[in-house]
Protein backbone atom coordinates (compact mmCIF):
# COMPACT_ATOMS: atom_id res chain seq x y z
CA UNK A 1 0.00 0.00 0.00
CA UNK A 2 2.56 2.53 1.06
CA UNK A 3 4.36 1.88 -2.43
CA UNK A 4 1.33 2.45 -4.52
CA UNK A 5 0.61 5.82 -2.35
CA UNK A 6 4.42 6.63 -3.13
CA UNK A 7 3.73 6.27 -6.91
CA UNK A 8 0.20 7.90 -6.84
CA UNK A 9 1.71 11.07 -4.99
CA UNK A 10 4.92 11.32 -7.33
CA UNK A 11 2.89 10.49 -10.90
CA UNK A 12 -0.29 12.11 -10.20
CA UNK A 13 0.50 14.79 -7.45
CA UNK A 14 4.05 16.24 -7.16
CA UNK A 15 5.53 15.89 -10.63
CA UNK A 16 2.53 17.53 -12.45
CA UNK A 17 3.11 20.61 -10.15
CA UNK A 18 6.87 20.91 -11.25
CA UNK A 19 5.84 20.57 -14.73
CA UNK A 20 3.28 23.42 -14.18
CA UNK A 21 5.54 25.52 -12.36
CA UNK A 22 8.20 25.10 -14.99
CA UNK A 23 5.82 25.55 -17.92
CA UNK A 24 4.52 28.41 -16.68
CA UNK A 25 8.01 30.05 -15.88
CA UNK A 26 9.64 28.97 -19.18
CA UNK A 27 6.85 30.11 -21.13
CA UNK A 28 6.42 33.24 -18.86
CA UNK A 29 2.92 32.63 -19.06
CA UNK A 30 1.99 34.19 -15.37
CA UNK A 31 5.20 36.60 -14.64
CA UNK A 32 5.97 34.49 -11.71
CA UNK A 33 4.99 30.88 -9.89
CA UNK A 34 5.61 29.98 -6.45
CA UNK A 35 5.26 26.88 -4.56
CA UNK A 36 4.00 25.51 -1.00
CA UNK A 37 4.22 22.04 0.62
CA UNK A 38 1.23 21.61 3.46
CA UNK A 39 2.63 18.67 5.55
CA UNK A 40 0.39 19.36 8.91
CA UNK A 41 -1.80 16.81 9.71
CA UNK A 42 -5.21 18.42 11.13
CA UNK A 43 -6.22 17.57 14.55
CA UNK A 44 -10.09 17.75 13.73
CA UNK A 45 -11.30 16.20 10.47
CA UNK A 46 -12.81 18.75 7.88
CA UNK A 47 -15.29 16.45 5.67
CA UNK A 48 -18.02 14.23 7.97
CA UNK A 49 -17.00 11.08 5.64
CA UNK A 50 -13.80 11.29 8.20
CA UNK A 51 -13.63 9.71 10.92
CA UNK A 52 -11.70 11.67 13.72
CA UNK A 53 -10.27 8.32 14.61
CA UNK A 54 -8.21 8.29 11.29
CA UNK A 55 -6.71 11.51 11.26
CA UNK A 56 -3.20 10.05 12.11
CA UNK A 57 -3.15 7.34 9.13
CA UNK A 58 -4.38 10.12 7.04
CA UNK A 59 -2.08 12.76 7.69
CA UNK A 60 -1.53 15.89 5.44
CA UNK A 61 -4.04 14.03 2.90
CA UNK A 62 -6.03 15.05 -0.30
CA UNK A 63 -8.21 18.61 0.56
CA UNK A 64 -6.73 18.39 4.14
CA UNK A 65 -5.64 22.60 3.63
CA UNK A 66 -9.19 23.21 2.25
CA UNK A 67 -10.36 24.60 6.09
CA UNK A 68 -7.38 26.60 6.61
CA UNK A 69 -7.76 28.31 3.31
CA UNK A 70 -10.88 28.89 4.08
CA UNK A 71 -10.13 30.13 7.31
CA UNK A 72 -12.77 27.34 8.36
CA UNK A 73 -11.00 26.59 11.75
CA UNK A 74 -14.37 26.14 14.50
CA UNK A 75 -16.94 23.62 14.99
CA UNK A 76 -15.64 21.24 12.21
CA UNK A 77 -16.40 19.24 10.11
CA UNK A 78 -18.55 22.54 8.72
CA UNK A 79 -21.66 22.01 7.20
CA UNK A 80 -22.96 18.72 9.27
CA UNK A 81 -24.44 20.95 12.40
CA UNK A 82 -22.96 18.61 15.11
CA UNK A 83 -19.15 19.75 14.83
CA UNK A 84 -17.70 20.03 17.93
CA UNK A 85 -13.70 20.32 17.09
CA UNK A 86 -11.60 23.51 16.78
CA UNK A 87 -8.01 24.05 15.00
CA UNK A 88 -5.58 24.80 18.15
CA UNK A 89 -4.55 28.45 18.26
CA UNK A 90 -0.84 27.11 15.98
CA UNK A 91 -3.61 25.80 13.44
CA UNK A 92 -5.54 29.41 13.89
CA UNK A 93 -2.43 30.54 12.77
CA UNK A 94 -1.62 28.16 9.86
CA UNK A 95 -5.06 29.30 8.64
CA UNK A 96 -4.67 32.96 8.88
CA UNK A 97 -1.54 32.98 7.09
CA UNK A 98 -2.87 31.03 4.11
CA UNK A 99 -5.96 32.69 4.00
CA UNK A 100 -3.88 36.60 3.95
CA UNK A 101 -1.68 34.85 1.10
CA UNK A 102 -5.09 33.50 -1.13
CA UNK A 103 -6.43 36.79 -0.53
CA UNK A 104 -3.57 38.22 -1.37
CA UNK A 105 -3.23 36.52 -4.68
CA UNK A 106 -6.54 36.95 -5.39
CA UNK A 107 -5.78 40.43 -5.22
CA UNK A 108 -2.18 41.65 -6.03
CA UNK A 109 -1.54 38.52 -8.13
CA UNK A 110 1.17 37.07 -5.49
CA UNK A 111 0.94 35.72 -2.13
CA UNK A 112 2.97 37.94 -0.53
CA UNK A 113 0.72 40.89 0.74
CA UNK A 114 2.42 44.46 0.18
CA UNK A 115 5.77 44.37 -0.44
CA UNK A 116 7.01 41.50 1.78
CA UNK A 117 8.51 38.79 -0.86
CA UNK A 118 10.49 37.23 1.21
CA UNK A 119 7.45 36.02 3.50
CA UNK A 120 6.50 33.83 0.30
CA UNK A 121 9.69 33.18 -2.12
CA UNK A 122 8.81 33.21 -5.99
CA UNK A 123 9.51 29.81 -7.27
CA UNK A 124 13.51 29.43 -9.62
CA UNK A 125 14.78 26.41 -10.22
CA UNK A 126 18.15 26.20 -8.35
CA UNK A 127 20.91 23.96 -9.61
CA UNK A 128 21.79 20.84 -7.47
CA UNK A 129 18.91 22.07 -4.48
CA UNK A 130 15.38 22.42 -4.53
CA UNK A 131 13.50 25.03 -5.17
CA UNK A 132 11.98 27.95 -2.12
CA UNK A 133 8.63 28.19 -1.35
CA UNK A 134 6.41 28.09 2.08
CA UNK A 135 6.11 24.50 3.96
CA UNK A 136 3.36 24.16 6.60
CA UNK A 137 4.01 21.53 9.01
CA UNK A 138 3.14 21.09 12.60
CA UNK A 139 5.44 23.71 13.97
CA UNK A 140 3.41 26.24 11.58
CA UNK A 141 4.52 28.55 8.49
CA UNK A 142 8.23 28.84 7.41
CA UNK A 143 10.06 29.52 4.08
CA UNK A 144 12.03 26.24 3.07
CA UNK A 145 13.07 23.60 0.45
CA UNK A 146 9.77 22.02 -1.81
CA UNK A 147 11.25 18.77 -2.19
CA UNK A 148 10.30 17.26 -6.19
CA UNK A 149 13.15 15.12 -6.14
CA UNK A 150 12.58 12.11 -7.96
CA UNK A 151 10.52 14.00 -10.84
CA UNK A 152 12.73 13.90 -13.82
CA UNK A 153 12.11 10.13 -13.57
CA UNK A 154 8.36 10.38 -13.37
CA UNK A 155 8.15 12.83 -16.07
CA UNK A 156 10.35 9.90 -18.34
CA UNK A 157 7.23 7.27 -17.46
CA UNK A 158 4.26 10.42 -18.28
CA UNK A 159 6.05 10.55 -21.63
CA UNK A 160 6.19 7.09 -22.43
CA UNK A 161 2.43 6.55 -21.27
CA UNK A 162 1.30 9.86 -23.03
CA UNK A 163 3.23 8.50 -26.17
CA UNK A 164 1.81 5.08 -25.93
CA UNK A 165 -1.90 6.63 -25.89
CA UNK A 166 -1.19 8.55 -28.76
CA UNK A 167 0.19 5.65 -30.79
CA UNK A 168 -2.97 3.35 -29.59
CA UNK A 169 -5.46 5.51 -30.46
CA UNK A 170 -4.26 8.25 -32.74
CA UNK A 171 -5.10 11.34 -30.59
CA UNK A 172 -2.88 13.91 -28.83
CA UNK A 173 -2.18 13.24 -25.26
CA UNK A 174 -2.33 15.72 -21.94
CA UNK A 175 0.47 14.24 -19.72
CA UNK A 176 2.01 15.24 -16.74
CA UNK A 177 5.35 15.71 -18.08
CA UNK A 178 7.47 18.89 -19.30
CA UNK A 179 7.67 17.65 -22.90
CA UNK A 180 6.02 20.19 -25.33
CA UNK A 181 3.26 18.24 -26.17
CA UNK A 182 2.32 17.85 -22.24
CA UNK A 183 -0.63 20.31 -20.64
CA UNK A 184 0.00 19.88 -16.92
CA UNK A 185 -2.04 20.47 -14.04
CA UNK A 186 -0.90 22.22 -11.05
CA UNK A 187 -0.33 20.46 -8.03
CA UNK A 188 2.40 19.62 -5.73
CA UNK A 189 4.45 17.27 -3.05
CA UNK A 190 7.29 18.01 -0.88
CA UNK A 191 8.78 16.25 2.11
CA UNK A 192 9.35 12.51 2.18
CA UNK A 193 6.59 10.02 1.61
CA UNK A 194 6.04 8.43 5.48
CA UNK A 195 2.78 6.45 5.28
CA UNK A 196 -0.61 6.38 2.66
CA UNK A 197 -1.66 9.91 2.82
CA UNK A 198 -2.67 12.23 -0.37
CA UNK A 199 -2.64 16.05 -0.60
CA UNK A 200 -3.08 18.21 -3.03
CA UNK A 201 -3.78 21.81 -4.15
CA UNK A 202 -3.62 24.13 -7.20
CA UNK A 203 -4.37 27.48 -8.29
CA UNK A 204 -4.21 29.62 -11.03
CA UNK A 205 -5.48 33.23 -10.01
CA UNK A 206 -5.10 36.20 -12.74
CA UNK A 207 -1.38 36.60 -13.88
CA UNK A 208 0.34 34.69 -11.53
CA UNK A 209 0.21 30.41 -10.82
CA UNK A 210 0.45 29.55 -7.10
CA UNK A 211 1.40 25.56 -7.33
CA UNK A 212 0.34 23.28 -4.14
CA UNK A 213 2.08 20.80 -2.57
CA UNK A 214 0.06 17.98 -0.85
CA UNK A 215 1.04 14.08 -1.36
CA UNK A 216 0.58 10.42 -0.72
CA UNK A 217 2.73 10.30 2.85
Amino acid sequence: FLAIADVVTNYAYRCPARAALRSASVHDLAGAVWTYSFNHTPSCPWSAIIPAGVLDDLGATHTAEIPFVFNLTRNLPPGTGSGGCNFTQAEEQIAGFLLDAWDSMAREGRPSPGDNESAWPAWSERSGRAPLGVVVGAEGVSVGEVDYSGCDFWDGISEKVAAAAKAENGTTPTGTGTGGGATPTPSGHSGENKGGKVKVGGWILGAAVLAGVCGLV
